[in-house]
């Protein structure tokens, strides 16, 4: 077990999301650093509101109170910093930490643009075009000229939903009408890694977990 960090101790640190493994994952990692965490979710029955510690229900991602809800939940509970756990969340945050820092809580939000691009999968796959780092070929088309097999998916969405499978291009007219906004993508082989990265102001690489999918 991770001893206890003496700069942390105490800290009361606000975590969202947490209804899903990332914002559990988040609670439980700071309890063992001896920080308090304050457990937040737009869903009053989210599992990490239930963890021992005191929970708060916020306003929901989409909702244009979400960043007064967070701020002020925030400022109730004695937070020292805001920890947010999901990314639909940070475009509504983006530009606002002098607000949270003018109260004493730091907080740390990507920019609206860079947020953007992570959102938004065929906006992502251009930037990666523009970066020239080897990825799967994308159209927002159908298969137009992509090799195939295929994956089709919406061009915004997580956690594998509306995303097919497809070796008959005949099938696309149907997957173009059933998935919302959908993309198609090269399906490439494999097995599949995550590499999560934490990156500073400068750009310099701070960590980075990679995990298997």
């Amino acid at each position: 077990m991770r001893s206890p960090d003496s700069r942390l101790c105490g800290k009361k640190i606000l975590v969202t999301g947490c209804g899903g493994p990332a914002g559990v994952a988040v609670v439980r990692a700071l309890s063992a650093c001896g920080c308090i965490p304050i457990p937040a979710d737009c869903d009053p029955f989210a599992a990490g509101l239930h963890t021992g510690y005191r929970g708060h229900v916020l306003a929901a991602a989409d909702d244009a109170r979400y960043c007064e809800s967070l701020l002020s939940t925030a400022i109730a509970a004695g937070a020292d910093a805001v920890v947010v756990t999901v990314a639909e969340e940070l475009r509504c945050l983006a530009g606002s930490e002098p607000e949270f820092a003018r109260r004493g809580i730091a907080a740390w939000f990507p920019s609206f643009d860079a947020v953007e691009a992570c959102l938004d999968k065929l906006l992502f796959a251009e930037q990666i075009e523009r970066a020239e780092i080897p990825a799967p070929r994308t159209s927002a088309h159908g298969p137009a000229d992509l090799p195939g097999p295929w994956i089709v998916k919406p061009r915004r969405g997580r956690g594998s939903r509306d995303v097919y499978s497809v070796d008959d291009p005949a099938d696309f007219p149907t997957l173009l009408r059933r998935v919302p906004d959908a993309i198609g993508q090269t399906r490439l082989s494999g097995r599949e890694f995550t590499a999560d990265c934490l990156v500073d102001r400068d750009g310099a690489v701070i960590a980075t977990v990679p995990r298997w999918r």
